[in-house]
């Protein structure tokens, strides 16, 4: 199996557990970012800006070194983090605790800082590609650390970390997928891919976490399995296509538990105590590995399911992570099933039609 080169890690080298070639070779090449391979998440490309904030974003990444623009990215989070990050009241502990834990961390450290130049490139547009650049460094340097064979990081790193790379490979999708939307599906596939890493360290050390300072997070989290509520009236399409006749049991088995994670995560956005955006990010980590598999083989019941997730993704689009993914996701799942299956699709289709009128006018 080749190494595939994507960013943020070859998902060829993550899925057979071996070390990645990309990341060695974007390691090295940090000290030129000017040196690395645009990928299809990068950027539009813009000019060399002359100011001397670019000439800062230019200056060589050092290994394991902290520089005075890393000072600027950790300015950013110690700052605003909550803000940009979108952290609602009810989970402000859990932004702290991000800080708290990459002091004593530094591959947590890298992650977090590179999330935030993730971020300043979405608002500095003239630094875009520089902030770009040093961003995917700093989050080779620190997939190189949590790698390492001498790493023995603490389960609450290894968690927080996990949760930091997936949020960072969804919004690298979102960018993605603003530049060809027919290429949303394929990379969302991907970030599942990288998402898992979040519900295996979850599900192998799930009392160890829960006994540790983060074990409010799965208190306040609400349980899953306490969830059996019918689907609301919002996922009726899902209930109706569950109960076609001709769909196989596994693949009924797999979907209507994807389903009901669905509308677990509808349930938590309309708490008072809700987590806000971050309940979205929860789906992906809830549904079985196998439903993955049913998108890779185009099974219009699993990615029926996925348009309907992708209208939460829209619905909280102004979250910088998520951006016009939604939208697109929608348009490149409705373009591959059949229409047949569009009937299963109201409130999904509704946005893709509010969107061309949008265009129009």
């Amino acid at each position: 199996m080749k190494c595939d080169e994507r960013h943020p890690i070859c998902v060829n080298c993550d899925t057979s557990d071996r070390t990645c070639q990309y990341v060695a070779r974007a390691a090295v090449s940090a000290h030129s970012p000017s040196s690395l391979s645009p990928s299809a998440t990068s950027p539009d490309s813009v000019s060399d800006s002359a100011s001397p904030e670019a000439a800062l974003l230019q200056s060589a990444h050092h290994n394991q070194c902290f520089s005075f623009q890393h000072l600027l990215l950790l300015h950013h989070v110690e700052a605003d983090m909550e803000d940009w990050l979108y952290v609602p009241e009810s989970i402000r502990n859990l932004g702290r605790a991000y800080l708290g834990v990459a002091l004593t961390s530094p591959f947590l450290m890298d992650q977090l800082l590179a999330v935030s130049a993730q971020h300043l490139s979405t608002i500095y547009t003239d630094l875009r590609d520089q902030y770009y650049h040093l961003g995917t460094a700093l989050q080779a340097r620190a997939l190189n650390g949590f790698n390492a064979p001498t790493a023995r990081p603490d389960i609450k790193a290894r968690f927080l970390f996990s949760s930091l790379l997936a949020l960072s490979t969804m919004a690298a999708t979102a960018m993605s997928s603003r530049h060809n939307a027919n290429e949303s599906l394929p990379r969302f596939v991907e970030f599942l891919d990288i998402n898992r890493g979040v519900r295996i360290i979850g599900d192998s050390a799930w009392v160890e976490l829960e006994q540790s300072e983060l074990g409010w997070i799965f208190t306040s989290f609400g349980n899953l399995y306490d969830y059996t509520e019918p689907l609301p009236i919002s996922l009726f399409g899902i209930v109706q296509m569950l109960q076609r006749p001709d769909i196989d049991a596994a693949t009924e088995e797999i979907c209507s538990h994807a389903a009901r994670c669905l509308g677990f995560i509808r349930k938590q956005l309309d708490s008072p105590t809700s987590w806000g955006v971050h309940v979205v990010m929860a789906w992906p980590s809830l549904v079985d590995p196998q439903y993955r598999k049913l998108l890779v083989e185009s099974r219009p019941e699993a990615m029926v399911i996925l348009a309907h997730f992708a209208v939460l993704l829209h619905q909280h689009r102004e979250f910088w992570v998520f951006g016009d993914l939604g939208k697109n996701l929608i348009g490149s799942i409705s373009r591959r099933i059949e229409v047949r299956w569009h009937a299963y699709l109201t409130k999904p289709l509704e946005i893709l039609s509010a969107s061309t009128i949008d265009k129009v006018a």
